[in-house]
């Protein structure tokens, strides 16, 4: 049952995920804010597939306990759902699989848990300064970063110091932009569900695209204060040659909002094409269509089974409606075998 259960998040997380690309280019058209389009799809992929294997579990219980639901369910797509057996494994597998599960996914919350706790202490160590009007932290290597999900706080570098006064505030202005939009607590929030499905690599994708939305969303709210943004683009591959510890054991990426994949911030800095209405139109089709479709999948963790049970309450429930049923002029009373099948009892002449 696990396995079965598996392959369907992760088919469920797969049409999802298309829909959050196909959303995230229609965020970019209408420049519109990217890492809320992602975040949106990394939570509907995390909990919708679990909410349709609720539902499904419960429509399975009512039809074993003779309540008559099995009409009451959403449609199906049956070009797209195809009948899965309830075990696609032995039982020994189901439960080593569960295992290895609940093991991953306690290491890697404990470690989130320790390196939040840890981060907060060598925080705490550091002195505070205040730089051009902002209050940071200052590290001798580590940095600039934010750390912390609650009460987060600015890092630079000493180096930073040494910078002059444009390129030193746009540092300043980077980071607290991720400050005041409480970008860790996306990424906290993030973290946590792929924590809780490590085996889904879709869970992974979208985190790493996620990380990518924030930084590039942040880029678009300092340029926007300035008359140019070239100086900003310069002062990202700078900072991308700088000395400094970005990749610190002290942060993990949860933690720590680091400058990554930087040829495609620097991509986005540049004034966008103009998207004609007609492709704005196509990807925001593609995205809703893909993401009704999703939703609509319901999950077939009974396969065979659950139709023969379904049919079955269909025969029942036809067969109770009716008082009575005629063959010629002899009327016939309905009565049920010990299996449910209906027979006809004939009634002897008045």
């Amino acid at each position: 049952m696990i396995l079965s259960w598996m392959v369907f998040i992760v088919l469920a997380s797969r049409v999802l995920a298309t829909a959050t690309s196909f959303g995230d280019r229609y965020a970019v058209a209408v420049r519109g804010r990217r890492r809320f389009v992602w975040l949106a799809g990394l939570v509907a992929s995390a909990l919708w597939p679990v909410i349709a294997l609720a539902a499904a579990h419960l429509g399975d219980s009512a039809l074993e306990h003779g309540l008559g639901l099995a009409g009451s369910g959403p449609r199906h797509l049956p070009w797209l759902l195809l009948p899965m057996p309830r075990e696609i494994a032995p039982g020994w597998v189901d439960r080593l699989v569960a295992i290895a599960w609940g093991v991953a996914s306690a290491i890697l919350l404990s470690r989130l848990a320790l390196f939040a706790n840890a981060a907060r202490r060598w925080r705490d160590t550091l002195p505070s300064i205040n730089v051009d009007g902002t209050l940071a932290r200052l590290s001798d290597q580590v940095g600039p970063v934010v750390s912390g999900i609650f009460g987060a706080e600015v890092i630079i570098p000493r180096w930073v110091l040494s910078l002059d006064q444009l390129e030193r505030s746009l540092v300043l202005r980077h980071e607290v932009a991720h400050r005041d939009a409480r970008d860790t607590y996306l990424l906290w929030l993030a973290a946590v569900l792929v924590a809780l499905m490590p085996w889904n690599v879709l869970l992974w994708w979208q985190w790493s695209r996620l990380r990518l939305a924030i930084e590039i969303d942040c880029d678009a709210r300092v340029i926007a204060e300035l008359p140019h943004p070239v100086t900003y683009a310069r002062m990202l591959i700078r900072l991308a040659a700088d000395p400094g510890d970005h990749n610190s054991r002290r942060f993990p990426p949860v933690l720590a909002l680091s400058r990554t994949r930087l040829e495609q911030r620097v991509a986005a800095l540049s004034v966008p094409q103009r998207s004609s209405t007609m492709m704005k139109a196509a990807h925001l089709s593609i995205a809703v269509g893909a993401a009704v479709v999703a939703l609509a999948l319901r999950a077939p963790v009974t396969g065979v089974d659950r139709m023969a049970h379904v049919d079955q309450s269909s025969r029942l429930h036809a067969a109770t409606t009716c008082s009575s049923c005629w063959v010629g002029n002899v009327p016939r009373a309905t009565h049920h075998s010990a299996d449910g099948d209906p027979r006809p009892a004939v009634r002897k002449p008045q």
